[in-house]
């Protein structure tokens, strides 16, 4: 009787971690309910539900985190995205030209092992930094690198490698180091979510520069102001897309800066080889006669 009593003892104690216990049994009696108990919701150190990683319900708390998780599923999937970047004055109304525009389009494999991407940059003579036409396109397929330049006088000019380095020539096809900064400057916080394909998709809005300083703003622009972004960034941790503006100083007048990031395609590209690669692949040969 004592190690039947001992035992029972036992039972009791480790049950009762469990919540309310009964232990009488048999006919006509009640039978044993355990209650579980509760598992704590994951908190990021600003107080709030983690989400994703680097991102709780009041915002981005970890862009290191948030890079990294980015950047390992896209690049483990494949992918597309587009980038692009508008400088405008506002009160312009003669020429409705913008003073600069920059967009990029990249698609990516999956696992990497090969890649287009394609830049292009217009400008009108007022915006000092560059020609008014400049087209960059970069074509990867392991270990074989072939790039195109076209200037401003449509010149087009060829060159390349057959036996490039490894992941080719662009260090950061998801452009995450370009894109932080803007994540980082602005105060963010989750206003909505909605289910895209089974994958939870989370909806932030800033209004306010939390700092400032992280902003990366084109040369000779100053005092960044009046500043407005939405992202949506998924429960992986992939930045979706996002739209950034805000105005600035340029030559003595007001300018407004528009930024936009979007991917596309996850897990679903393919790279196809472009024409132009077939005129840089004639001179890659009699570079090398």
């Amino acid at each position: 009787m004592r190690a039947k009593t001992g035992l029972l003892l036992v039972a009791v104690v480790v049950l009762a971690g469990c919540g309310a216990v009964d232990t009488a049994s048999g006919p006509g009696q009640p039978t044993t309910t355990l209650t579980p108990a509760p598992v704590p919701e994951e908190r990021g150190p600003d107080g709030g539900r983690l989400i994703a990683p680097g991102l709780s319900t009041r915002g981005v708390f970890d862009a290191d985190a948030l890079v990294e998780g980015h950047r390992t599923t896209l690049t483990e999937r494949g992918f597309a995205l587009t980038r692009n970047r508008t400088v405008v004055r506002p009160n312009d109304t003669a020429s409705r030209r913008p003073l600069n525009t920059v967009g990029v389009r990249i698609v990516v494999a999956p696992g990497a092992d090969s890649y287009h991407l394609t830049r292009v940059e217009r400008s009108v003579r007022e915006w000092p930094f560059v020609d008014t036409y400049a087209l960059i396109g970069v074509w990867y397929s392991e270990p074989v690198v072939r790039n195109r330049f076209v200037d401003e006088g449509r010149v087009a000019r060829y060159w390349g490698q057959n036996q490039a380095a490894s992941d080719g020539p662009v260090r950061d096809l998801t452009q995450v180091r370009s894109a932080r900064p803007d994540l980082e400057a602005v105060d963010l916080r989750v206003v909505g979510n909605r289910t895209v394909d089974g994958v939870r998709v989370f909806r932030l809005r800033g209004e306010r520069f939390e700092d400032p300083d992280e902003l990366v703003t084109p040369p000779l622009l100053s005092d960044p102001r009046n500043v407005s972004m939405t992202v949506r960034i998924d429960e992986r941790g992939v930045v979706r897309s996002y739209s950034l503006s805000f105005e600035a100083t340029f030559g003595g007048g007001p300018v407004r800066v528009r930024r936009t990031y979007r991917i596309t395609d996850v897990g679903t590209t393919t790279v196809d080889r472009p024409a132009w690669v077939t005129r840089a692949n004639e001179s890659v040969a009699s570079e090398g006669q």
